[in-house]
């Protein structure tokens, strides 16, 4: 039986997409999974599908500002490497598909037989698939802004699940009222202060026109209470939220898009600035000139902004929808296709 490892992790931008892919190995392949000690992944992964091998390594994140931290980084790295080896050496598989990241890093440069397909999310090369592209099969893109030698333009890995969506079931559970059209607010799996700042100062007048769904993120503390406001730190049924036809405001995480793009849901976007290397900007920047979204600056982010992006997402609502229904963002079927051949080709 062939043997297929998928590897991602340290947020759910590097672990949904695999999460999309997975179905189509597991009737016929052994599929494992690799992340990282103690990482979130592994309890989306294993709940997901218990019949995954699941296995994780020591990693090491870079943080991008200065810190006596990044000092320990290359021992650290090296011993990453080395526990990546023995895994590779433990599993033998056939083909590993990397989503790139801190996680992926050490077992995709540790590879030395295994068809290595990588995969690029955003519209600019990230640096753990920047060094990894050498040792690459082919590197599989969802924009087309990403150019190299072995690039394909594939689309993005979706979940087939965003598709079935039950939002009466969204309304039972968190008990909206349907009077008003749903306001989501969501800063990925890590939450987004600027966000959460942003809807805990204006909450009065965001509840005066929405139902406000507001995903907080795990870090966030605070606690606010109010008429047609609900906050948790994570929904798992995010296609439910989808299916109510929200009025999305996000940062411009490439999977948050691509899903909205690909349901053709209004979105409002406010990229992340401090701290990135500013792939949330040229993401946001590729969909809002294609007239697919609108988006803040995150200096600029106030109520009157908000209100602004709302309505000329409402007052231009067929142009919008147009624009997104032409992306045709969605790769899962061509990506598993790919993989599906390098694992057929593999000797």
């Amino acid at each position: 039986m062939r043997k297929i490892v998928f590897t991602g992790g340290g947020t759910a931008g590097h672990v949904t997409p695999n999460l999309a892919l997975i179905p189509y190995f597991l009737p016929y392949c052994s599929v494992h999974y690799v992340g990282s000690v103690g990482g979130m992944e592994k309890k989306l992964v294993t709940d997901a599908f218990p019949d995954v091998v699941y296995h994780e390594y020591p990693c090491v994140k870079l943080v991008r500002s200065f810190t006596p931290k990044n000092l320990a980084l290359p021992f650290r790295f090296i011993a990453s490497l080395s526990a990546a080896k023995k895994l590779l050496a433990k599993i033998r598989p056939d083909v590993i598909f990397s989503k790139g990241g801190f996680v992926a890093l050490p077992l995709s440069l540790a590879n030395k037989s295994a068809a290595l397909i990588l995969h690029e999310s955003d519209s600019s090369l990230g640096l753990a698939n920047r060094l990894c592209l050498k040792k690459a099969d082919v590197l599989l893109t969802a924009f087309d802004t990403v150019k190299a030698k072995n690039a394909v333009l594939a689309g993005a890995p979706l979940r087939r699940r965003l598709y079935l969506g039950d939002g009466e079931k969204a309304k039972r559970t968190l008990g909206l009222r349907g009077k008003k059209r749903v306001l989501l607010v969501t800063g990925g799996s890590l939450g987004a202060k600027a966000l959460n700042d942003f809807v805990f100062a204006n909450i009065k007048a965001l509840t005066e026109k929405f139902e406000v769904v507001h995903l907080t993120g795990k870090k966030e503390t605070r606690k606010v209470f109010a008429p047609s406001y609900i906050s948790a730190d994570f929904y798992p049924d995010m296609e439910d939220l989808y299916a109510l036809k929200p009025l999305v405001l996000s940062r411009a995480g490439a999977n948050t898009l691509f899903e909205c793009v690909a349901l053709d849901l209004d979105c409002i976007c406010v990229p992340l600035k401090k701290g990135s290397r500013g792939d949330q900007i040229v993401n946001a920047k590729y969909f809002s000139d294609k007239g697919a979204l609108e988006t803040i600056d995150e200096n600029d982010l106030s109520v009157t902004t908000f209100f602004a992006a709302a309505g000329s997402l409402r007052t231009n609502a067929e142009a919008f929808s147009r624009a997104r229904k032409a992306q045709n963002i969605d790769g899962t079927e061509k990506i598993a296709s790919i993989i599906a051949e390098k694992l057929r080709n593999k000797r």
